[in-house]
């Protein structure tokens, strides 16, 4: 398993795939700019982000907002101190495969028919997007909790 991200990336991890890098995320900073350009690269800033900033996992597509990327610790957790815990929760009943859409199977769909994805090899989907019913895959038995 692969160590923790120490450095400017710390504390996150892809929520979907568990990917620790890399991310696409939204960011500000200052650039000395001209008309043909910018000096970015002899003089950039800092970059910076927010918790509400988009991030995109690049490894899986995966999308959202920064926080959602950040992983608790054990004792903000138990604290309860990054509020919703439904960004998290997963259910048994069904997982994703690597689809970017339709990618929420029931159990009951051994493979996904696009992807050719295999439930024991991927992660139990996300309750909050169960229950939106969005992404739900095609196949014959992914439209309906049977």
């Amino acid at each position: 398993m692969s160590e923790p991200n120490t450095n400017c990336l710390e504390g996150m991890k892809c929520p979907k795939c568990g990917s620790l890098e890399p991310f696409c995320i939204e960011v500000t900073t200052a650039a000395i700019m001209y008309d043909e350009g910018s000096d970015y690269d002899k003089y950039g800033g800092d970059l910076n982000w927010e918790d509400e900033s988009y991030c995109k996992c690049m490894e899986c597509d995966f999308e959202g907002a920064v926080k959602g990327f950040k992983e608790e610790t054990e004792q903000e957790f138990f604290n309860g101190a990054t509020g919703d815990r439904s960004a998290v929760e997963t259910t048994e009943g069904y997982w994703d495969c690597e689809c970017k859409r339709n990618f929420i199977h029931p159990k009951s769909c051994k493979s996904c028919p696009v992807c050719g994805a295999e439930p024991d090899e991927h992660p139990d989907s996300r309750v909050n997007e169960v229950k939106t019913g969005e992404d739900r895959c095609q196949c014959p038995k992914g439209g309906s909790d049977d």
